[in-house]
């Protein structure tokens, strides 16, 4: 099994998979962004080349994977008096 995709800079980690005979095979990979991804939509496949259990399958299906900004707030706490501005 692999799963891959197009569009990122970060990595796809070893796929794993598992399953009981004769039933549906689940597969995980896990992505690391890089510092250079870009907010988006991004396409993953998987492909499957079969086994004696199994027959071969692939599955592309576009912007099935998201990257969004992340947010971000600052603020100030103080514990004595606070002056703003001058006079």
């Amino acid at each position: 099994m692999t799963i891959s995709g197009s569009g990122f800079t970060g990595t796809l980690g070893t796929t794993s998979c598992a399953a009981r005979v004769h039933e549906t095979i689940t597969c995980t990979a896990t992505y690391t962004p890089s510092g250079t991804d870009l907010p988006g939509n991004y396409t993953f496949s998987a492909a499957f080349s079969g086994d004696s259990n199994y027959a071969s399958s692939a599955s592309t299906q576009t912007n099935n994977f998201a990257i969004n900004s992340a947010t971000s707030s600052t603020s100030v706490i103080t514990s004595g008096p606070t002056t703003y501005g001058s006079r």
